[in-house]
């Protein structure tokens, strides 16, 4: 039986699987994201989901999408060698958006908005990838949910500290659903 080796990895979770040439799926593995910018914590992790699924198979090829791949060499080397060690047989380490985006349109062009831990806009069009953002919190990462998280808690507390006009108390609601009773002092 021919078996295929699959894991995409953001910044907060990892999902890898075992499947046969056909689609099948025969397991199915979760953890924490594999994120090489939070520490080399990232290896351990990835040996613990190959131990779980990949036992004794051997597979007609792996792919592997995981955070920041392609973005910093060193990093990228480092991913690939740590991979490599995993995986005799063949085996493709890809930025974890751009395997999204290939799962998205099934090979053909298409430009994929990912709004999750991070953000990212991936396109492929004729075989050639280009992608917007995904610089992280430092920079912007509009529309991830730290962001998202950044701006409501900004929103709210200029509201409660009097920055932001509230007429009509909107504002002040919004804070209250947000932060914990204690943050949401009553003005005198």
């Amino acid at each position: 039986m021919t078996l295929i080796f699959g894991l995409d990895s953001g910044g907060s979770k990892t999902i890898a699987a075992v499947a046969t040439a056909d689609g099948a799926v025969l397991d199915v593995w979760r953890g924490p994201g594999l994120d090489p910018m939070a520490g080399e914590g990232w290896t351990a992790v990835l040996a613990t989901a190959v131990d779980a699924l990949c036992g004794n198979r051997s597979f007609a090829s792996s792919v592997l999408g995981l955070s920041c791949h392609g973005e910093i060499d060193a990093v990228s080397a480092h991913q690939r060698a740590v991979v490599a060690a995993h995986f005799s047989g063949p085996h493709l380490v890809l930025n974890d958006v751009e395997v999204a985006c290939d799962a998205a349109f099934a090979g053909r062009d298409g430009v994929l908005l990912l709004a999750g831990t991070g953000s990212m806009a991936w396109a492929k069009v004729a075989g050639r990838s280009v992608r917007f953002g995904g610089w992280g919190e430092a920079f912007g990462d509009e529309g991830s949910a730290f962001w998202i998280g950044r701006e409501a808690l900004s929103l709210a507390s200029r509201v409660l500290d009097g920055r932001l006009d509230d007429p009509s108390g909107e504002g002040r609601r919004f804070a209250e659903g947000v932060l914990p009773p204690a943050a949401c002092p009553r003005s005198t």
